[in-house]
């Protein structure tokens, strides 16, 4: 099992560093420090991230908070074979911190689209979610 947090850190190339904070203005949600985070603002067009656990895993678990408005999905696709690993609907800011498992056994590169208003932010943090 592997922090996303710990992957990264011994390789920058796995995953897009568009979104990456360790702001605290950023890395916090209701009342917790995750101290290094994936995170889309509010206003921004960007919604959408990417990972690259290069086959060597055979689950993702991905923890996942809408911020400010609801998402009206997720969807996780194996980008090199374009297809859908999980879709996942309706994650409210009410719905607090989600995690959701998703099976890669094989998987080398992973998109996660986020249909959400522009209005609204997310938050993935790096340091609960995990590869195993």
């Amino acid at each position: 099992m592997a922090s996303l947090k710990k992957v990264l850190q011994s390789s920058k190339k796995n995953f897009n560093d568009t979104l990456y904070s360790k702001d605290p203005a950023q890395t916090k949600f209701n009342n917790k420090d995750y101290g290094e985070v994936l995170y889309n603002s509010s206003g921004s067009n960007i919604k959408y991230t990417a990972l690259s656990p290069n086959g060597k895993y055979h689950k993702l678990i991905l923890q996942f908070a809408a911020i400010d408005t609801e998402v009206e999905n997720i969807e996780i696709k194996d980008n090199d074979k374009n297809t859908l690993l999980k879709k996942v609907d309706g994650i409210t800011p009410a719905s607090g911190m989600q995690t959701i498992e998703i099976d890669i056994i094989g998987v080398n590169n992973i998109s996660i689209n986020v249909k959400q208003s522009t209005d609204g932010a997310f938050l993935i943090p790096l340091t609960t979610s995990l590869y195993k």
